[in-house]
């Protein structure tokens, strides 16, 4: 249910004043059924029915409840105007506040009858000596029925205030100035409003009298330039002392106790995390429109961002969230339209569009004083850090990696610490991406191709396998490098290609690397070989890179002619196929969803649109 408000008065002149409210309330049921007989409901038994060798099964019924509201009211000044015909003025200023709350509720019961919708509560079985059950037993069953229902409320409110000028000058040159400031009630009172401008010109060149001579093969040229600050909240963190409250209770003797744990320190200092952009863009046509593009240049800077930096333990915690960061990103993004046809019969267009981007973190306070999950400073976010991997060592068998060229080894226990290994080899976010279309169509025919690349995107391919040596009992002997080494792990379903493995007879021209057991035979190789993962892993690097096809459409329409013969208003055919052809070196299953453990779906469809 949604109810809307809309005022617009006139104060005097040109002034204007216009309001706005609105309030929207949505409500969501759901039911999700496991029958008796189902494997989901094996699957879904509970607990001590997963023990031993039970099959009981039961059905199960999960319901949800939740309400969710919310407002805005606003508030507006306009003024428009034009002067002397050349001057076009336009300035508006307002606040708005706005709320949301949402409430939810949420309740599961096993046993379930779909007949009568009642449920009969499954109880631990009778233990087979026909003993009592233990107070202990008891105290799980407790709490693993409190989990089975409870409610979540979660509440947002904002408030806004801003203002905006509009000037242009013969429609040729156009100046934008706005200013804004937004409070959140998800910081402190010192902190809650942050202010925010951005400033912007636009110059049409060509309308310009001089541009005259260069007509029509330039019809459009134009040139923008826009810098400004914009504000984000980082809803993983809050300056107060916040409790989550568990879904169990702690029962000591008749009474039962609230749970919750503190996860974060708390930081009234905390504010917005501010953005500082700038950008410069070029828009033009060409030869009345048959080649337009636009090619865009930014740079972009945030600062206070969010960041976990270590603390003493005396406060209780290991780490806290300050506004430490500061991240830097800039690029070039371009985009083309030509049509290279145009004819009664057959016209040919053809678009693509590039972009390539960068982003370097250019302050950064480590909580662990080292590399944390990749993050270094002067780096990109998402780098990677491994050793850099030279191949299989023809004697050992192993993956090799490089040392550091500022490495100095003294002892045999160099060529196993880490720090003598760490390379940058690349970031899993792909610097170059783009994509493109072309259609054709002739007489009543056409044909539409579309797709994506992606350039430069590293990944570390290692799969995990759901045994491997640490599953086994035993006290370790041996260190296995990689999952590749791992003996455990590759008698399972793994490629058929693992079989072109080193051997003490094949020691060259091999693709993976000798197998150990961790169990086994000491061999000694981690006395003087890399075996921690953080460099290892480098040896699993694969780039993915792709190019895509991703839909290429046939139509065909029946003339007019044949229509009228027919009675019918229109009648057309058409052949869709989706993600029919990508180009890539990834040995994995998805490149533009690398890790993925399912396949991309292939897809044809064919059908026929009948107008009567």
């Amino acid at each position: 249910t949604t109810a809307r408000f809309n005022l617009d008065y006139k104060l005097f002149g040109k002034l204007t004043l216009s309001g706005l409210g609105s309030f929207t309330f949505t409500n969501n049921k759901g039911d999700s059924y496991n029958g008796k007989d189902t494997y989901a409901a094996y699957i879904d038994r509970l607990y001590f029915d997963t023990r031993g060798n039970s099959t009981r099964t039961y059905g199960s019924i999960s319901q949800t409840n939740a309400n969710n509201s919310s407002y805005l009211l606003r508030g507006q000044l306009n003024y428009s105007d034009v002067f002397n015909d050349i001057h076009r003025l336009s300035v508006i200023g307002g606040s708005e506040i706005r709320g949301e709350k949402a409430e939810s509720i949420y309740e599961k019961r096993y046993g379930y009858d779909p007949v009568t919708g009642n449920s009969a509560m499954p109880v631990p079985p009778q233990p087979g000596d026909n003993s009592n059950i233990k107070y202990d037993e008891l105290v799980s069953y407790a709490d693993m029925v409190n989990q089975l229902s409870g409610q979540e409320i979660t509440e947002n409110r904002f408030a806004s205030f801003y203002g905006a000028l509009d000037y242009s000058l013969w429609d040729k040159y156009v100046l934008n100035l706005s200013f804004r400031t937004d409070g959140s009630n998800n910081f402190g009172s010192d902190e809650q409003f942050n202010p925010t401008w951005s400033v912007g010109a636009a110059w049409h060149i060509s309308d310009e009298a001089f541009m005259n001579a260069l007509y029509p093969v330039v019809n459009r040229l134009t040139l923008r330039v826009a810098t400004g600050y914009t504000g984000n909240i980082s809803k993983t963190v809050k300056p107060n002392l916040m409790m989550d409250y568990l879904k169990y209770f702690r029962m000591v003797g008749d009474e039962s106790f609230r749970m919750g744990s503190i996860r974060n320190a708390p930081n009234p200092r905390l504010r917005w995390e501010k953005t500082r952009d700038v950008k410069v863009a070029l828009d033009f046509g060409l030869w009345n429109e048959r080649i337009g593009g636009l090619v865009e240049m930014y740079w972009r800077k945030s600062v206070d961002v969010v960041s976990s930096e270590f603390v003493p333990v005396t406060t209780g915690f290991s780490t806290q969230s300050f506004n430490t960061s500061e991240l830097q990103n800039n690029g070039i993004e371009g985009s083309l339209r030509v049509a290279a046809v145009r004819s009664k019969d057959f016209n040919l267009n053809l678009s693509a569009n590039i972009a390539w981007n960068q982003n370097r973190l250019t302050k950064y306070n480590s909580p662990n004083g080292s590399l944390a999950a990749n993050t270094y400073v002067d780096y990109p976010i998402g780098s990677i850090f491994a050793g850099k991997c030279e191949g299989i060592d023809p004697e050992t068998g192993l993956y090799a990696f490089a040392l550091r060229p500022d490495v100095e080894i003294t002892k045999e226990s160099d060529l196993v610490n880490a720090d003598n290994y760490y390379y940058y080899l690349g970031t899993a976010n792909a610097p170059i991406t783009g994509g493109f279309n072309v259609s054709m169509s002739y007489k009543n025919f056409s044909l539409s191709v579309g797709g994506s690349y992606s350039l430069n995107a590293k990944i570390v391919d290692n799969i995990e396998s759901p045994v491997g040596y640490s599953t086994v009992s035993g006290s370790r002997v041996e260190a296995v490098p990689t999952s590749r080494n791992d003996l455990y792990v590759n008698h399972l379903n793994v490629r058929r290609e693992v079989t072109d493995r080193w051997t003490p007879d094949r020691r060259t021209g091999v693709k993976y690397p000798r197998l150990i057991d961790a169990y086994g035979e000491k061999l000694g190789f981690d006395q003087n070989h890399p075996y921690v993962s953080a460099i290892t892993k480098g040896a699993l690097l694969e780039n993915v890179s792709y190019l895509r096809i991703g839909n290429i459409t046939f139509t065909y329409n029946v003339s007019d002619k044949h229509l009228k013969k027919m009675n019918l208003s229109s009648l057309g055919f058409h052949c869709s196929m989706n993600n029919f052809f990508t180009i890539t070196k990834y040995s994995g299953l998805d490149p533009e969803v690398p890790g993925a453990t399912y396949p991309v779906s292939r897809s044809l469809t064919v059908g026929i649109n009948v107008g009567f």
